[in-house]
Formats: C-alpha cells, sequence, structure tokens
C-alpha cells in the first residue's frame, strides 16, 4: 500500500504543456527551465550539438518526431548485422565486386532532418561509399568497400542518436508507393488532352487538316491515363466485388468507365457531343490525387513507428551451438534465453535462477525472481544479466504469445454504412441512367441523344464528394492531431471515435509513464564521476525497470560517465537483490535492496547504490501518472463518456490511482489476464469502446475493441494494431482527439448534403435532356474544387471555445 500512495502523490502539479527541444512533442515539464520531455533527448541533443550537425534542428524545423526514452542507453547485439555484412561482401566477391551492399530498415527516421544527420553519419566512416535513406519506408540501403567498413560500429553510432537498423521488412502492394509515379503520368496526360482538345473548343472545323490528328491524340492520352490511372481504382473495385464488398473504388471505377466508353462511342459513331476525352483524363488525375492525399498521410504515419523483424532473435539450443525458431520449439525441447527475449513458450527454468518481468503479459511492473523448476508463462521477458536455460512445456502452436503477435495482422472492421450508402448510391445512379436512356430512344428515335442523357448522368453523378472532399478531410483532421503528437494510421478511426461512449485504459505504461520516477535526481549528481561511471556500469546492460531509470538518470544528465567503463568482472545479477560488480583493485560495487547492498532495512520504493557495504546514493523511485490525466478524464466526463481502467497489476496499485482520478471502484478492474481483458471488452463494446493501450498483454482486448490507441515507447507492442499512435507524455491529447472526430464528422456531413444537392440537381437536368456530357465535363471538375474548398474552409475556421480550451492542454507552446 506504501507503493501505492507513494505512486498516486507523484503526480506532477498542473503546468502549461511545451514542445521538446529535440524531437518537438508536447509534454509538461517538471521543473521550470526543463527543455527535455526525456534523458534520451537531452542525450542526442548534446552529441548533434558538440558534434557540430545541429544544422539537423534547421531542417527539421517544429515536425514532432518519436521521443528517444532509454532506448539509447540500452546495449545491442549487433552479430547479426555482422553475419548479414559478411554475407553480402561474400556474395559481392564471387561475382567479382569489391562493394557490399544491404538494404535494411531504420527506426527513428521521420524527416529530411533525421536523412541528413543519418549521411553524415555515415559519410565520416572509412570504407563508405553511399547511402540512401528513405522516409517514407523507414529503410535505408548502405554501399561500402568489402573489408574497410565497420558496418557494427556505425550501427552502434546511429544507435546512440536514436535510430536502429533492423531486418529489411519488404512491402509489397502498398498502394501508396506506387500513387506519385502514377499521378505524375496522369498529370501529363490530362494536360495533353485538354491542350489538343482546345482547339476544337475554339472552333476548330471537323475538316481542318489537322482536326483527325488532334481528336486522336486527345483520345490516346485519355487511353494511358485510363491505363495507368484509371487501372488503379478498377482494379480495387473488381478485387472487393469479387469478395462481396462494396468498396469506395467501385462507383469511382464505373464513373471513370463509363465517360472513357461514352467518348470512345462518340468517336467511333461520330457525335461530337459525346467528344470529351480531355474530361475522362482530368477526372482520372483528380480521384488519383484524391487518393494520394490520403494514403500518403496514412502511410508517413504507419512507417513512422514500423516494427522490424529484428527484434525476433533465435533462440540457442541447450549446448548453445544450435539455433533455432520459435516454431521449431516442441515440448520437452531446452532452450536458452537472452536478456531482453521473451520466453516463447511455457517452459519450465532449469536455471538456477532468473529475473522475469510479466510486464508484458499481466502489467506488473516489477520483475520477479523464478527458482529452478518454477513453470514460467509465455512471454515473460528475461531482464537479467546472462542467459537463462528452460524447457518447453507447450509448442508453438499452442503459446498464448503468438496468439498475442496473430492479433497484430488482424484485417480491420468494415464500414458497413459506407458500403450501404455505396450500394444505395449506385443503385440509384445506374437505374436512373438506364431509365433515362430507356425513355429518351423511343421518345426522339435517337440512340445517340439516349446515350448522351446516360452518360452525361453516369459521369455528373460521380461521387466526388467520397472520392475526393472525403480523403482531404481525413488529411486535415489528421494533420491537426501532429500539432498535439497524435498519429492517425487509419481513416476508419472519425467514424468510430464518433460513437465512442466508453474509454477504457490499460494502467502501467498507458496511465503511468513507462518506467519508474526517480524522486531524487540530485543523488545522481551528488556521486562523484568516478562513482557515476561504476553506477553506470552496474545498470547498462540490465532491463530491470529500475536500472533503465538510472541508466536514462545517468546518461542524461552525465552523458561522460556513459564513456569511461569501469574496470573488472562483468556485472552479475542476484535475482531479487540486485547488481554486483568487483572492480580491478577489489572493490564491491552493489546496486539493489538495503538488507543487501547496504545497511538498513529494506524499503520497496528505494535502490541502495554501495562500495564495499558503504552507502553512496540512496534512489527513491515509484510510478508516476502521466501529467494532466485527471484533466483529461474529467474533460471527457463532460462529454458523456464513462471511463474504466483495466489492469493486470495489484488492487493495491489499481484502486487508489483509480481514486486519483475520479474513476469509481466498480470502474477499475485489476489482476485481468489478457483473456480477461478481451472478455471484459467484448461484454461492453456495442460499437462504442476506444481502447488505450501499450503492451502484449492488451492485444487481444485491442482485436476486441471499435477503435484503438497506443502509446509510442521504446517498444511499440501494438504499432500494427492500433487506429492511432500518440507520443506525448501527457494525456491531454484526449479533449483534443474527440473535438477533432467531431469536427470531421460535421465537415464530412456538410459536404455529403452539397453533394447530395449538387447530384440531384445535375441529375434532374440530365433526365431533363438539357445537359451534354462536355456541359457534365465541366460541371464535375466545378463541383469537386467547390467541395474542396469547402471542406478546407470547414476544417481551418476558428475553434470554437470548447475547443480552444481542449487543444490548450495539448498544444506544444510557440517559441
Amino acid at each position: 500500500m506504501k507503493a501505492a500512495t507513494r505512486e498516486v502523490s507523484l503526480i506532477r502539479k498542473e503546468r502549461a504543456a511545451i514542445a521538446c527541444r529535440h524531437c518537438a512533442t508536447p509534454f509538461v515539464p517538471g521543473d521550470p527551465g526543463e527543455e527535455y520531455c526525456c534523458a534520451g533527448c537531452a542525450f542526442v541533443s548534446r552529441l548533434i550539438l558538440e558534434g557540430g550537425l545541429d544544422r539537423f534542428y534547421e531542417l527539421k524545423e517544429s515536425a514532432a518526431t518519436a521521443p528517444v526514452r532509454s532506448r539509447v542507453f540500452q546495449p545491442q547485439d549487433w552479430e547479426w548485422l555482422r553475419a548479414a555484412a559478411i554475407k553480402a561482401e561474400a556474395e559481392a566477391k564471387e561475382e567479382g565486386g569489391v562493394q557490399g551492399k544491404l538494404r535494411l530498415g531504420l527506426r527513428g527516421l521521420s524527416c529530411v532532418g533525421c536523412v541528413w544527420l543519418v549521411e553524415r553519419l555515415f559519410e565520416g566512416r572509412e570504407g563508405a561509399l553511399s547511402i540512401r535513406t528513405g522516409v517514407q519506408r523507414g529503410e535505408v540501403e548502405m554501399v561500402w568497400e568489402t573489408g574497410r567498413f565497420q558496418i557494427a560500429e556505425f550501427a552502434e553510432e546511429l544507435h546512440r542518436f536514436g535510430y536502429e537498423l533492423v531486418e529489411h521488412v519488404a512491402e509489397e502492394g502498398s498502394p501508396s508507393s506506387e500513387l506519385p509515379g502514377r499521378l505524375g503520368l496522369c498529370a501529363a496526360f490530362a494536360l495533353n488532352a485538354m491542350a489538343f482538345s482546345l482547339p476544337r473548343y475554339l472552333g476548330m472545323p471537323p475538316d481542318f487538316a489537322l482536326a483527325g490528328l488532334f481528336l486522336l491524340a486527345s483520345a490516346a492520352s485519355a487511353t494511358f491515363a485510363l491505363l495507368v490511372g484509371g487501372s488503379f481504382f478498377v482494379q480495387r473495385a473488381w478485387e472487393s466485388v469479387r469478395r462481396g464488398v462494396l468498396h469506395i473504388d467501385l462507383p469511382i471505377a464505373l464513373g471513370i468507365v463509363a465517360a472513357y466508353l461514352g467518348a470512345l462511342g462518340g468517336w467511333v459513331l461520330g457525335v461530337e457531343a459525346l467528344l470529351y476525352f480531355d474530361f475522362v483524363a482530368t477526372f482520372i488525375f483528380l480521384m488519383l490525387g484524391g487518393r494520394w492525399l490520403q494514403l500518403r498521410a496514412l502511410s508517413r504515419n504507419q512507417s513512422r513507428f514500423r516494427v522490424g523483424q529484428g527484434e525476433s532473435r533465435p533462440y540457442q539450443g541447450a549446448d548453445g551451438l544450435e539455433s533455432m525458431g520459435v516454431e521449431a520449439i516442441e515440448k520437452g525441447v531446452r532452450f536458452r534465453v537472452r536478456p531482453g527475449q521473451p520466453v516463447p513458450v511455457e517452459a519450465r527454468l532449469r536455471s538456477a535462477r532468473a529475473t522475469l518481468s510479466l510486464e508484458s503479459i499481466s502489467g506488473e511492473p516489477e520483475p520477479a525472481t523464478w527458482p529452478r523448476g518454477r513453470r514460467a508463462p509465455a512471454g515473460a521477458v528475461l531482464v537479467g544479466g546472462g542467459l537463462a536455460e528452460f524447457e518447453a512445456l507447450e509448442t508453438w502452436k499452442e503459446s498464448l504469445l503468438r496468439r498475442l503477435q496473430e492479433t497484430e495482422t488482424a484485417e480491420p472492421a468494415r464500414n458497413r454504412s459506407l458500403e450501404r450508402l455505396l450500394r444505395w448510391y449506385l443503385a440509384a445512379v445506374v437505374v436512373l441512367g438506364i431509365a433515362g436512356a430507356a425513355f429518351w430512344w423511343p421518345a426522339t428515335g435517337d440512340p445517340a441523344r439516349a446515350m448522351q442523357v446516360m452518360i452525361s448522368l453516369w459521369v455528373v453523378s460521380c461521387p466526388c464528394a467520397l472520392g475526393v472532399a472525403a480523403p482531404l478531410a481525413d488529411s486535415l483532421a489528421a494533420s491537426r492531431l501532429e500539432s498535439c503528437g497524435v498519429f492517425v494510421r487509419r481513416p476508419a478511426l472519425w467514424a468510430r471515435l464518433r460513437r465512442v461512449r466508453k474509454v477504457l485504459f490499460d494502467k502501467t505504461g498507458t496511465l503511468t509513464l513507462e518506467h519508474p520516477h526517480l524522486a531524487n535526481p540530485g543523488a545522481v549528481d551528488a556521486l562523484s564521476p568516478d562513482e557515476r561511471a561504476r553506477l553506470w556500469d552496474l545498470v547498462e546492460g540490465s532491463l530491470h525497470p529500475v536500472s533503465r531509470m538510472l541508466a536514462e538518470a545517468v546518461g542524461g544528465r552525465w552523458p561522460e560517465a556513459t564513456e569511461s567503463c569501469g574496470e573488472g568482472h562483468d556485472a552479475e545479477e542476484r535475482a531479487g537483490w540486485g547488481l554486483r560488480r568487483t572492480d580491478a583493485s577489489g572493490k564491491e560495487w552493489k546496486l539493489g535492496r538495503a538488507d543487501w547492498a547496504g545497511e538498513g532495512q529494506d524499503d520497496a520504493c528505494e535502490a541502495v547504490f554501495s562500495r564495499d557495504g558503504e552507502v553512496l546514493a540512496r534512489f527513491q523511485y515509484a510510478e508516476e501518472v502521466r501529467p494532466e490525466t485527471r484533466a483529461a478524464f474529467d474533460a471527457l466526463r463532460q462529454r458523456g463518456l464513462r471511463l474504466w481502467i483495466v489492469s493486470g497489476d495489484r488492487r493495491e496499485r489499481v484502486l487508489p490511482l483509480a481514486r486519483s482520478l475520479g474513476v469509481a471502484a466498480e470502474d477499475a478492474r485489476f489482476r485481468l489476464s489478457p483473456e480477461e481483458k478481451a472478455e471484459f471488452v467484448n461484454s461492453l463494446d456495442e460499437g462504442d469502446v476506444l481502447f488505450l493501450g501499450d503492451g502484449l498483454n492488451d492485444s487481444l482486448a485491442f482485436a476486441a475493441a471499435s477503435s484503438t490507441g497506443t502509446p509510442v515507447i521504446d517498444r511499440a507492442a501494438l504499432a500494427r494494431n492500433a487506429d492511432f499512435h500518440f507520443l506525448a507524455r501527457s494525456l491531454g491529447f484526449l479533449p483534443c482527439l474527440f473535438e477533432t472526430a467531431q469536427r470531421h464528422g460535421s465537415t464530412v456531413r456538410t459536404v455529403f448534403g452539397f453533394a447530395a444537392t449538387y447530384n440531384v440537381a445535375a441529375a434532374g437536368l440530365c433526365l431533363a435532356g438539357v445537359m451534354n456530357p462536355l456541359l457534365a465535363a465541366i460541371l464535375m471538375p466545378l463541383s469537386s474544387v467547390f467541395s474542396l474548398g469547402l471542406v478546407r474552409w470547414r476544417m481551418q475556421r476558428k475553434a470554437g471555445t470548447a475547443e480552444r480550451r481542449a487543444r490548450s492542454s495539448c498544444a506544444p507552446a510557440q517559441a
């Protein structure tokens, strides 16, 4: 109970949010004059400024990036990278070359400043030849002289600057990667079609010598636009029909094909009124541009925090020589786990002792000591200082960890409302077009006039609000939230948020910060330089939360301590007690419980640092609630939302936190397993649940919830499965999130209202026989331009009082 009370008492006083000097994400400073949101950002910023690389900030400008946090202080294993480089050099030599080449994923890329910084670091190394860095896909391609370039040293340098090389993950069939080329070609085709059609509009007679050539060039431009750009919509529409789904691309594809066939029919039949190839090319360009605008923003946010395959390292066999993937683990097989690796299946510990963290599967932040013979659940992470041997009690197929990881690939829910709208829209347009043609043909005896009515109606009624205006609204809404450190991954989020009536929060890492809070950082400052270096030697290789907390404190406040490693044996971790190391002079350094590292009674919220039993420092720590959480909770309640806390942590930690945030005891659930969390979400969700979580233990609940969000921390376990990410340490963005969704919905309804009015009026003119395809070709782009202007005005007009109040709690301070 003492720990829980301390946790609640450490909620920071309300302060205005400012932007971190390094990553520009909003955070609430703990002390006046604090410039960085975390020790990692302070550390990297010092490296950049001292290295004369401050142009990085000029190029980056005010773009928000992921906070560095503690990952720069955690040791990395680059053996896999050395092996990949050796293989690349061997392949080059077999082909008679002298240049090694590798394509790798690179975490942390977010802007042109990152590209510039990575390239400067690469160019300064011996044997480096060329490097290409792609922000959009989060990857890097390096070329070097074989035998001269030390790739692991380069990777370690990147790691110190907040970037991490991982194995390359190929993106197959990504629509956003192919659209820029298609869009550029379609722009050229549209300009050509308009240029060759202009003489005809200006009165060029049909018998003019070049009239046929101009018409042929216009028809060829429209045909190429159809093949290059129109095929994007046609292919996706056909695939959706085969799956029995009505996709937004289906009416767009029908409009494109109908317009092209109508113009082609007019050319073949000699009907002047149907010759509008320039409209076909322009229409395709507009539709493609709207789609690219939408996918570009989503792709940027998805790649910003892409999880690479580099984390999935093979496990060692019991002999220490054989390596095996998780699929090869069967019952009875013995394997070894490295620090930082999860236990892949339920297994029995065969080593003497081990320290395991259950945070990723239960939410309990404190690691626990496992004795020999005790069962360890799948997903438990080894945080000790050496290898631990386990015996598998189940296969990988039976593992809970496999089930949790597989939820990341779950297919997003279908938008049933949009499908119904499209179904009725398509039926109405097709039926009206055919009915108009059926009326005018017998009435006039002119099949060309009947075709003109039908094609005009199909062309003028194309869904510009769905194809162009709605993607623009998505993009503007996402840009609004980026100033709050929130990045949208799925456009369906807006409609889902408007239906939300219940918000569920995981506790550890979501309501609280991911690491314990060091309550007395002055204790680090009071140590001598040598003592700080010895403390760093103890904590740098440990994944224990307290060790990570102290690594941040030492590295962020005294970075020179990280460069002076002490002499002696590697740190030894005594499970459940602490860390110990003996230097070359025989002095024993300890960090851990007071009754082990020094004199005194053990305090659950204290770590003691000692030398030969002499206490040098006592570090007080506790979990810290994210800043502005209470204010955010109050604002959500004012919106009529009901709030829950669902955690795998203990009762004595969850209930005091709930009371401090105004959450009723019956709405605070504790000791929940991943399956129980998912069952609880299923029992509540009627299409109106937003779930915020951060660990693999939340994966099943994520799959069950209607909408989801996750903080971006050192290991973005739910990165692929969340509807949005947030970077800010504060939860003050939540009111802004809902206000933006409300504004987005209002804007889309206004645009759809205009589109409905326009389509009804235009369809009436078509059925009355007073509109031809050329007039339709003029009206359709004009309606698109008006729709875009309406969206921009609605999304960017001055915020109301409630919205300004919501945004003021999360927007970064202006310089």
